[in-house]
């Protein structure tokens, strides 16, 4: 379930750094503004999503400690591996959005 919360975090941090035009190296969200809006909207989305494996993991006291870790964890990795690896960043992004879905199933069915 961790790799869950991962995996959306990271998503939502990616959402939140490419919704700016000016930082934008993605040419589908590099357009008008209101994808950008869209794209904000989706990162809080998913924020609010990576509580629910994080509660699940742990119980509710804990989950949401463990969730703030989680956000500040990947927000900072993010902005790291943004600047220092662009490409890499991209594809990340990317496989996040198909990692999150894929890990809720598997950890469903081994319990």
């Amino acid at each position: 379930m961790i790799i869950a919360g991962v995996a959306l975090t990271y998503a939502a941090w990616f959402g939140f750094y490419h919704s700016n035009s000016s930082r934008s190296a993605l040419t589908l969200l590099n357009k008008p503004s209101g994808r950008s809006k869209v794209t904000k909207l989706l990162s809080w989305v998913l924020l609010v999503l990576a509580l629910y494996p994080c509660v699940l993991a742990f119980d509710i006291e804990r989950g949401v400690a463990a969730w703030l870790a989680l956000i500040t964890t990947t927000g900072v990795l993010t902005m790291f591996i943004v600047r220092t690896h662009v490409n890499f960043s991209q594809k990340l992004g990317i496989a996040s959005l198909i990692i999150a879905p894929f890990s809720f199933i598997f950890s469903s069915l081994g319990s």
